[in-house]
C-alpha cells in the first residue's frame, strides 16, 4: 500500500518535467547516496543505476517504490509491466522529491521475481519526517473508512497516535 499522513503526500508532480542532460560521470549505484543528496544536488539530474525489489507499483499514478539492500527510493515511471515482487535494474535521473530525492525518467529491466524484504515495524510518529518514505514498512491501525474507484482502494485508518490513509492499487481480476 501507499501510505500518507492525513493532509497529503507532499510529493512533487513530475509527469510534465522535461529531461535535462545529466552531468558527466559514472552512474550512482547506491540508493543511500541518492537519499543523502541535498535538493540542489538531486536536481542536477545525475544518472543512477540501482537494483532491488519493487514493493509497490502503480504506473497509472506514476508511483513505484524500489527497495535496495541498504535503502529505498521513489521512482517516477509509467512503465506498464512493473509489478510488486519483481527484482529489477532501474536507470533514471535524480531529482528532488516531496520527502526525499527520487528517480525520474526511469527505464526498468525486469530481472526476476523474488520475495519481498522483511518490513520495518513503524509507528505513525516514525513516519512523520519522511525517513521511511518509499520503504517497505508495517504499521498497525484500525480501518475507519474504505472506498474504491476503478483501480484503487482508499482506506482511512486510525492508530493511538492519529489518523492516516492507505491507498492500494487494485489491478482487477487476474487473467485466466
Amino acid at each position: 500500500a501507499y501510505f500518507e499522513l492525513a493532509g497529503g503526500s507532499g510529493r512533487t508532480e513530475t509527469a510534465d518535467i522535461v529531461a535535462k542532460p545529466p552531468p558527466v560521470g559514472p552512474p550512482i549505484t547506491d540508493a543511500r547516496e541518492i537519499r543523502r543528496m541535498s535538493r540542489e544536488q538531486a536536481n542536477e539530474g545525475r544518472i543512477a543505476r540501482l537494483r532491488g525489489v519493487l514493493t509497490y507499483a502503480d504506473p497509472a499514478w506514476r508511483v513505484v517504490f524500489l527497495q535496495t539492500t541498504n535503502d529505498a527510493i521513489f521512482l517516477d515511471t509509467d512503465q506498464p509491466d512493473l509489478r510488486p515482487g519483481q527484482y529489477v535494474e532501474v536507470t533514471g535521473q535524480t531529482q528532488e522529491g516531496g520527502f526525499a530525492p527520487q528517480l525520474v525518467h526511469c527505464t526498468t529491466e525486469i530481472l526476476a521475481t523474488t520475495n519481498f524484504p522483511t518490513p520495518v515495524r513503524v509507528t505513525l510518529k516514525d513516519t512523520a519526517d519522511g525517513f521511511y518514505d518509499s520503504h517497505w514498512v508495517e504499521i498497525e491501525g484500525s480501518v475507519r473508512r474504505i472506498s474504491k474507484d476503478s483501480d484503487h482502494i482508499f482506506m482511512t485508518l486510525t492508530s493511538p497516535e492519529g489518523r492516516f490513509a492507505a491507498v492500494v492499487f487494485d489491478p482487477g481480476p487476474a487473467p485466466a
